[in-house]
């Protein structure tokens, strides 16, 4: 999916599942479904019940995007340097 397309998904708060997240933060699917969701700090999720089915669980785009601010850091030139050394 295009980047653009994805942050003009954004401008309305959808609900993403974890194939979003995983697309959004640029991660296995796996990994967000087995590590990211179930970290502590990561916003809960909603479902849907519909009857006495319920749907997977679902993250407000918004809440995942503030979660994901606040968790990655920036890489500065002194550590590209290093890495690339």
């Amino acid at each position: 999916m295009q980047q653009d397309t994805l942050v003009a998904r954004v401008s309305i708060d959808p609900w993403w599942n974890v194939n979003t997240i995983a697309e959004y933060l640029d991660m296995e699917k796996r990994q967000v479904r087995e590590r990211i969701t179930k970290s502590t700090d990561f916003p809960k999720p909603s479902t849907l019940k519909l009857g006495k089915t319920t749907s997977r669980a679902r993250w407000k785009a918004s809440e995942v995007i503030e979660w994901a601010n606040t968790h990655f850091q920036r890489v500065s030139d002194d550590q590209e340097h290093r890495k690339s050394a």
